[in-house]
């Protein structure tokens, strides 16, 4: 750039960005610190010992048919539903194309099962390509709350139980260890006995008045502990990708700011000095 008054425009222009991208990066930083200390650290214990009482509880109720558990050697499918969490918003890199491409190779070639999509950008996608999708679930996660996780487990369980599907699985983007984020698909219903379930047992439960009637209980808070578990994980990958992508653009923004400042002052230098010449010049030729 040439003209001064330009490159000003710009500097200014750019120097405004800078304090929205910076705004947006603290914003999601806060949001990000908040529910990693808070809510994941308040439900891991619940989770863990929700499994262990499921453990005791289908160690004793298990029969062929039981829809809420399968062994290894019993996993046939009819027809599963999955919980697909993306974004919907803007500025997170890679998060929602990642969560999907998960989602697309997960499915493969199933023809049964139904999609409940969080997040516009899955119910925008999945829609578009025509894929097997209820549209009818209309869930957002502003902020990841247990009423929300509730209204998702209610929608998800109370078909489940019917028997319209008889398996749910998450794909979601979890958050993980030292923050390192991974699409992953899990399978909380039907509950599957894992090899040296029975044997690890560290607690045993008293169930009244039946472990029969502990268990139809217990399991839909299960799945919501699960669900919780899964948006919890996802709001916080989110908030980690938005944060990185907000702290690039405001680099970017310092260091164009940096550089257009060293050339506004070489135009503005080169600008006086020819103002100086010509003064000196028209004093010289009426001298």
């Amino acid at each position: 750039m040439s003209n001064l008054h330009e490159v000003k425009e710009r500097i200014a222009t750019i120097r405004e960005t800078g304090k929205i991208t910076n705004a947006l990066y603290l914003m999601s930083s806060r949001k990000m610190q908040k529910v990693r200390f808070s809510l994941i650290k308040d439900s891991s214990e619940y989770f863990n010992q929700a499994r262990i009482a499921l453990v005791d509880i289908f160690d004793k109720s298990y029969m062929p048919g039981n829809r809420y558990i399968k062994v290894k050697d019993d996993l046939m499918y009819k027809k599963t539903a999955y919980i697909v969490i993306a974004s919907s918003s803007g500025m997170v890199g890679n998060y929602n194309t990642a969560v999907i491409k998960k989602a697309i190779s997960t499915i493969g070639e199933d023809k049964n099962y139904t999609i409940f999509p969080i997040g516009d950008y899955g119910k925008k996608y999945f829609k578009k390509e025509s894929y097997n999708l209820d549209d009818n679930f209309l869930f957002n996660i502003s902020y990841p709350t247990m009423d929300v996780a509730k209204q998702i487990t209610n929608a998800l369980f109370s078909r489940f139980k019917s028997g319209e599907f008889d398996r749910i699985g998450i794909i979601y983007t979890s958050f993980g260890t030292a923050g390192k984020l991974k699409p992953e698909v899990i399978y909380p219903l039907p509950f599957v006995l894992r090899d040296g379930d029975l044997q690890n047992r560290t607690a045993f439960f008293e169930a009244e008045p039946s472990k029969e009637v502990v268990q139809e209980s217990i399991v839909p808070s299960y799945l919501l502990g699960i669900v919780y578990a899964s948006i919890v994980d996802s709001y916080c990958a989110e908030q980690t990708i938005r944060t990185e992508v907000m702290k690039t653009a405001t680099d970017n923004a310092e260091e164009m700011l940096s550089r257009l400042s060293l050339e506004y002052n070489k135009e503005r230098k080169s600008s006086i000095t020819k103002q100086i010449a010509e003064v000196s010049s028209s004093h010289n030729i009426k001298g």
